[in-house]
């Protein structure tokens, strides 16, 4: 699934796509090397959770103009309360919304790059 999203979003202008993690320590790690605009979370990781990258950077108070996206097929109103709680902004269904996916990273890049900046 990885490679099809990666396959759909590398060509947007202005995006870069940085790296992916497969467990939630391995994205909190990555998260503390690098700088990013845009993450991307899903909900189900080989260990831990998209919940608990979000509930840490919020606990820390790490990135807050980092734009948190969830990406899974597990968006119900339950999950979408709590993720937002902890700071996400966007949840799309894997199965039904990369298209609003894309055109929302569409609209982010668009704004970075007529700012100078690289979503």
């Amino acid at each position: 699934m990885r490679t099809l999203v990666i396959e759909n979003l590398e060509d947007i202008r202005g995006l870069k796509l940085e790296g992916y993690a497969e467990t939630q320590q391995a994205a909190l790690d990555w998260l503390d090397g690098h700088d990013c605009e845009v993450l991307i979370l899903d909900l189900e990781l080989k260990e831990g959770n998209g919940i608990g990258v979000l509930k840490q950077l919020a606990a820390t108070g790490e990135r807050p103009g980092l734009v948190k996206i969830i990406y899974s097929n597990h968006v119900g109103p339950n999950i979408r309360r709590l993720a937002t709680k902890f700071g996400a902004s966007y949840f799309f269904d894997k199965s039904l919304d990369t298209p609003q996916l894309r055109m929302l990273l569409e609209t982010l890049s668009s704004s970075r790059d007529t700012a100078g900046g690289e979503a």
